[in-house]
C-alpha cells in the first residue's frame, strides 16, 4: 500500500467516524429522506422501510439486506455502519428516529 491509499483510507475513516461533515435527524414522520452518510445512531427504536444505497462502482444497492437489518427493529444507542466505499442515499423509516453523520 502507498503512502497516498492509505492516508486517504485513513481520512475516510476519520470523516466517517467523527461526522466532521455534519449529520441529519430523520424521523419516521419525515418520509423518504434523501442522504449522505456512511454511518447512523439509533435514536429512537427503529424499523426501515428503505435504506437504498451506493457502493464504490456507484450501483444501488439495498442496503438493509447488506447488513442483515431487513425486518429488524434497531435499538436505540446503536451505531450502525456501512462498509467503507458505501454510502446511504435514501433512508425511510417506519418507526423511531436516527441521526445519520455526513462523510
Amino acid at each position: 500500500m502507498k503512502a497516498g491509499e492509505f492516508y486517504s483510507i485513513l481520512s475516510a475513516f476519520f470523516n466517517r467516524v467523527s461526522g466532521i461533515k455534519g449529520c441529519l435527524h430523520i424521523a419516521a414522520a419525515d418520509g423518504a429522506t434523501k442522504t449522505q452518510f456512511g454511518t447512523f445512531v439509533v435514536q429512537e427504536d427503529a424499523t426501515f422501510t428503505t435504506i437504498t444505497g451506493t457502493n464504490g462502482s456507484n450501483e444501488s444497492i439495498n442496503v438493509k439486506v447488506l447488513l442483515g437489518i431487513n425486518g429488524k427493529t434497531m435499538k436505540a444507542g446503536a451505531v450502525i455502519t456501512v462498509p467503507l466505499g458505501t454510502r446511504i442515499t435514501l433512508m425511510t423509516l417506519s418507526a423511531g428516529a436516527v441521526i445519520g453523520y455526513n462523510e
